[in-house]
């Protein structure tokens, strides 16, 4: 049976199990007269059981206390002297108030829907209208500071991705920290004073913004007076302030929604969707040079399918996006961002070329757009939403970031929409395995020093990094196909990867994330380098000791190099055999994308 009563005692407890088959719809709490009632309700239907405050007549939410870990049927809500507890049948804690300083005596939910804990003198301790979800009704006071949350859908309680802000100028509307309503721009918001905001509040006339001393700073007239108002926040990022039918109409009242148009929404058509007005809503397609992929498909996507969409990156992922090959898809004019009329350029007067550049240096930039007139510059960062066909005067000219697929490219990552240079084909995939890197440059030494004499100082890849002449270490045949900064990527690397001493040579994870660009180049130690010399000669003094095999070639283990282990070379593998002389030929091929 629901209480009756506006208050109770603590220690008292409620099981959802109680309620689930109930025709009290889980109440267990009403206000004095009946106007809002506290339940553990399902709503609508389902296994996701909710501890909320709900308007009796119209069974609108106005507040839930654990809409991001909702009860199942074996949960249960507690109040004792130490406060409201959510628990799961296990013990575990969903939700609860924090702790106070004095006990609480009792629970009551007041005539505004106001959810309180108070001590044994009457005095409030903890109060629902202080931590506010989706919805603001008549009374409720929302400070700087505080938030409306949208619920991901309507099925879905959990926190989405729209608040509702309260600043010290203004109210805004926004989507992963960009605006997209601002009530000072709002032809039905008039400004009063330009004293700082303080809170907002709505009554049975209208929204208010108010200063410390309550006087109004901005206030949005509502049409009559009413005995309630709710303003929801939805899930689609509009904000709502309706009030409840009359006898004679069924339906609710929508005195205020901002924005009103479908397409001034930042996901109305989705991610890189084109919205078009129309009397009724907007009609989504995408951007030029973008399509749906798939019948059906809502998302849109590079028409051409060499091209990707890059992620928003972190610090961490700044270096691999910058060593990408990126490009830039055009639209316009005559398209906007939902989001370009409710900030500063990151830029004035500057070129489109500048622009460019701005996005291109940036791995969190996914795209811009250039004013002509004006030589502003708009950054599109970490998050695209959707896009719009522009009403006004400004010629702004769009571009859209993309990644630029190769074939020639090596460990491409889709799921990232990540890939390797070009210069893949300078060298050997470190990523894959360093210790036949290792020994194949062994290798080249050995067949060096053949060709050329056992009297000639062996000429390594340490050399021209000493020097600088990154360039000349490439096979000609890729002239103008790879560029000094990446052979030097390479070289570094390799150079690393064969310190004599074990402790100073980086992990295969540091070799990949050299390779991504994710880690900073290592410096090769020159000093520590050098036994390479020595190597080059005592391998082949050891080959010819042992002399040809039946087939006339040569054979290397890692027992037979005595100067320094094969431990300590590479690792825990070390056997490299040549077994015929096409692969030495091989190997004398590979020479010329290795060493001088």
């Amino acid at each position: 049976m629901v209480q009756d009563f506006h208050s109770v005692n603590a220690f008292i407890t409620q099981k959802t199990s109680h309620f689930q088959f109930n025709d009290t719809r889980g109440a267990f709490l009403r206000s004095q007269n009946g106007t809002f009632k506290a339940t553990i309700d399902a709503s609508p239907p389902s296994s996701k059981y909710y501890f909320s405050i709900v308007h009796s007549a119209t069974k609108t939410i106005i507040w839930s206390a654990n809409r991001d870990r909702p009860m199942s049927s074996f949960d249960k809500l507690s109040l004792t002297v130490n406060g409201l507890t959510v628990t799961n049948q296990t013990g575990q804690t969903l939700w609860s108030t924090p702790q106070f300083n004095s006990d609480i005596s009792a629970m009551q939910l007041s005539e505004t829907g106001n959810l309180v804990l108070v001590d044994a003198g009457n005095n409030t301790l903890w109060e629902s209208f202080d931590h506010p979800t989706d919805t603001i009704v008549m009374g409720q006071r929302i400070p700087i500071g505080k938030s409306l949350q949208s619920a991901v859908t309507d099925e879905d309680m959990s926190v989405g991705d729209y608040q509702l802000e309260v600043t010290d100028r203004d109210v805004v509307l926004q989507w992963n920290k960009m605006n997209y309503w601002e009530s000072s721009m709002d032809p039905e918001a008039v400004r009063n004073s330009n004293k700082a905001v303080s809170l907002m509040v709505m009554n049975g006339t209208g929204l208010y913004l108010l200063a410390s001393d309550n006087s109004t700073v901005v206030e949005v007239a509502l049409n009559g007076l009413s005995s309630f108002r709710s303003g929801k926040l939805g899930p689609n990022g509009r904000f709502s302030i309706v009030r409840p039918p009359t006898q004679s109409d069924n339906k609710w009242e929508v005195e205020f929604a901002r924005p009103f148009e479908d397409c001034d929404l930042p996901l109305n058509c989705k991610e890189i969707g084109l919205c078009t007005r129309k009397p009724l809503g907007g009609i989504c397609s995408c951007l030029p040079e973008f399509s749906y992929q798939t019948y059906g498909d809502t998302d849109c996507m590079p028409a051409n399918s060499s091209l990707s969409l890059p992620s928003a990156c972190t610090a961490a992922r700044n270096g691999s996006q910058l060593n990408s090959s990126i490009s830039y898809i055009k639209f316009g004019p005559g398209m906007d961002y939902f989001a370009n009329n409710f900030r500063e350029p990151v830029k004035n007067n500057i070129t489109l070329s500048v622009c460019k550049d701005l996005c291109s240096q940036s791995c969190s930039c996914l795209g811009f757009f250039h004013e002509i007139s004006s030589g502003s510059c708009y950054l599109l960062e970490n998050h695209l939403g959707s896009f719009m066909l522009a009403d006004n005067s400004l010629v702004r000219l769009g571009y859209i970031k993309v990644l630029v697929r190769s074939s020639h490219s090596i460990g491409s990552n889709i799921n990232k929409k990540q890939k390797f240079s070009v210069a893949g084909l300078v060298l050997l995939n470190l990523t894959v395995f360093l210790i036949p890197i290792v020994f194949v440059i062994i290798a080249i030494l050995w067949l060096r020093k053949k060709r050329l004499s056992r009297t000639k100082t062996v000429k390594l890849g340490q050399n021209m990094h000493v020097r600088r002449r990154y360039l000349e270490l490439a096979d000609p045949r890729l002239e103008g196909g790879v560029s000094s900064e990446e052979i030097e990527k390479l070289v570094r690397i390799a150079l690393c990867c064969l310190h004599q001493d074990p402790a100073l040579r980086p992990t295969m994870a540091n070799v990949v994330g050299m390779l991504e660009g994710g880690l900073a180049l290592s410096e090769p130690r020159v000093k520590s380098l050098h036994f390479l010399r020595a190597y080059g000669q005592r391998f082949t003094e050891t080959t010819t000791m042992q002399g040809p095999t039946s087939n006339g070639a040569a054979i290397a283990t890692c027992n037979s190099l005595s100067y320094t282990s094969s431990q300590q070379l590479s690792g825990p593998s070390c056997d490299f055999r040549t077994e015929t002389l096409a692969d030495i030929n091989v190997l004398e091929n590979m020479d010329h994308y290795l060493l001088i």
